[in-house]
């Protein structure tokens, strides 16, 4: 039996996928806490709501087949994500048994520590399905299937989008080889879709009319032409980026040396390289210019990576194979060179990825908001939130119409939830405005214990509010203004004589040159109190704000401010007694730092009876 005969190592995969889900069960954070909370709430509820097996921005094909995963919770879309990938290493195996007996082996572990890759596996994404197709594809055109390789490709636009870039290179392949009796089944998909979109939706082009992803550069904004290629080794990791760079120059070797393996180079070139660079070239394009709602997302390119890894380990061990004569030699190889680039794999993996994955700040933080939500959800009509894992943690049914409200301004007796990322890119307004209606009860601000930007440029923070008169009554103070008027606060001034005459204070070139501590926030029964620090720098530095107690660090909140005039604001919610906090200036650069026109407001806002 010669060694492309073995039986497929099936037990490599099922252990590694079986890890995948282990860590998943041992995480307390999930790694796609917005898109990946939706997919999962979409697939969860498709059961008692149908009309979401056909949720365009859900990917139907994904919803449909995770749908029976998602009813053990969360982690389901794991284990669903954790069989494609065992599904995605069989259809690979029967490409790589013509390269060599290593690159069977090496395949599995290497892809799942593609560090996009094995995050978005974790994470139950749909990318791990689309790459699944994408190889089951590559497959069966290899074993000249060009029917059934056909009815795959015409399934994956419900899959994922990147399909646009994918197919087209199956259907050039099946004219290419003049298979055309073929070339009808890549209707299949859109036949069923649309067949069942005259019920739903009444619309058979509803795949066409109903795109999701229809721009959005305002909110999503855009970027470098070259984003991803830049952290192109964060998102495949350096071992795949080199080990295509080889494989390229194994593809030389092979085509001078045996012309027998030249169609198969051709194929491999033309339905994994030229793919996989077409999802790089698109992606870049869409980012670069801001269509169809690209954030610039590193995780888009894990759809490419399944035939990324098979384009740079099929040569590889072709060529092994070839220059290596005798079995011993081979064995010996292989051992050597296979361990030592999966354990280069594993290192490289795990200095992008923490796993198991910790729940961040941010998680905590509206898994705090979520149980409180839980806990008041009873005293009111409706609940209008924005941020998907507010449903997740508070138990809600995202698509019940009448006791949720994913959008939109609130009615009497609402409770609404806004945020500052999806709240306010959702049009549901700016938190000062929120603050300051007289309709609006404001009950809880939380904020994280670290700093965030969102896309509105406002700190990552929630307010819940209930749509009834308001009982907040706020006072507004001013303990610090640079204008000689005496403080109200403690405070430490290092500074130094300036070299020109001015208005400013000249700080020593000392890390921490200047603080205050602490800040008077108000009561301790307080609902928040919202800090405004404004100036102007003739420097970089940064403005830190702490705030903690005895057992626990409540906020670390850093705001980089540029050279010139600068306002920061965020919101401080009540705190328990004997909490402390100072305000400092961190001069991260070691510079000559000037400060004027400086100020700090405080608006303490407490409940009236």
């Amino acid at each position: 039996m010669t060694t492309t005969q073995r039986p497929a190592p099936a037990f490599w995969w099922v252990a590694l996928a079986a890890l995948a889900v282990v860590i998943r069960l041992l995480s307390t954070g999930i790694l796609e806490s917005a898109d990946g909370v939706v997919h999962f709430q979409i697939a969860r509820f498709s059961w008692d709501r149908p009309h979401l097996f056909l949720d365009h921005w859900g990917k139907p094909l994904y919803t449909l087949l995770s749908s029976p995963f998602a009813q053990l919770g969360h982690w389901g879309m794991t284990l669903f994500n954790a069989l494609c990938f065992v599904g995605t290493c069989w259809a690979a195996d029967g490409v790589l048994r013509r390269s060599s007996e290593v690159a069977r082996w090496v395949f599995p572990p290497v892809l799942l520590l593609v560090p996009e890759y094995g995050s978005m596996v974790l994470a139950g994404m749909t990318e791990i399905l689309f790459g699944m197709l994408s190889v089951l594809l590559f497959r069966l055109l290899w074993v000249q299937r060009y029917a059934w390789a056909m009815v795959v490709a015409s399934f994956m636009p419900f899959a994922r989008p990147e399909y646009i870039v994918v197919v087209p290179f199956a259907v050039a392949w099946v004219l290419w080889q003049k298979q055309y009796k073929a070339l009808p089944f890549v209707l299949t998909g859109h036949i069923i879709y649309g067949v069942v979109g005259v019920f739903v939706h009444n619309d058979p082009l509803w795949a066409f009319h109903m795109d999701p992803y229809t721009g959005a550069e305002s909110i999503y904004g855009r970027g470098p032409l070259f984003h991803f290629t830049d952290q192109i080794q964060h998102i495949y990791g350096a071992p795949l980026v080199w080990a295509w760079a080889v494989a390229l120059i194994a593809c030389v070797i092979l085509w001078i040396r045996d012309r027998f393996v030249r169609p198969r180079l051709s194929f491999l070139i033309i339905m994994a390289m030229l793919p996989v660079l077409s999802i790089l070239v698109i992606h870049s394009f869409l980012w670069w210019q801001g269509l169809k709602g690209s954030l610039g997302l590193w995780r888009v390119l894990s759809t490419g990576a399944p035939l990324a890894v098979l384009f740079a380990i099929w040569p590889l061990g072709r060529l092994g194979a070839v220059l290596l004569g005798s079995s011993r030699q081979r064995i010996v190889a292989s051992v050597l060179l296979g361990t030592t680039f999966v354990g280069w794999s594993v290192s490289s993996f795990l200095g992008e990825r923490t796993i198991p994955v910790e729940a961040s700040s941010f998680d905590r933080c509206v898994e705090e908001v979520g149980h409180y939500v839980k806990s008041v959800k009873g005293d009111f009509e409706r609940v209008v939130y924005f941020h998907p894992q507010v449903a997740l943690f508070a138990e809600l049914d995202p698509y019940d119409d009448k006791g949720i409200a994913q959008s939109g301004q609130p009615r009497a007796n609402d409770l609404m939830v806004w945020d500052s990322h999806f709240g306010f890119t959702s049009g549901a307004g700016h938190p000062d405005s929120l603050l300051q209606d007289p309709a609006l009860d404001v009950l809880r601000v939380v904020a994280p214990t670290d700093r965030a930007i969102m896309l509105g440029g406002l700190p990552y923070e929630f307010i819940v509010l209930a749509a009834r008169p308001s009982t907040v009554s706020v006072l507004h103070r001013v303990p610090v203004v640079q204008d000689g008027s005496p403080w109200t606060v403690q405070h430490r001034l290092d500074t130094v004589s300036c070299s020109r005459a001015s208005d400013a204070w000249c700080f020593k070139e000392v890390d921490f040159p200047f603080e205050i501590q602490p800040l008077d926030l108000g009561p301790v029964d307080k609902v928040y109190t919202k800090v405004v620090v404004s100036g102007e720098l003739n420097a970089p530095a940064a403005l830190v704000f702490e705030e903690w107690s005895e057992q626990e660090h409540y906020a670390y909140w850093a705001q980089d401010l540029e050279a010139g005039p600068f306002s920061v604001e965020y919101l401080v919610p009540g705190r328990p007694a004997k909490t402390s906090n100072k305000l400092y200036l961190w001069n991260t650069k070691q510079l000559a730092i000037e400060l004027s026109k400086f100020k700090v407001e405080l608006d303490i806002a407490t409940r009236t009876p």
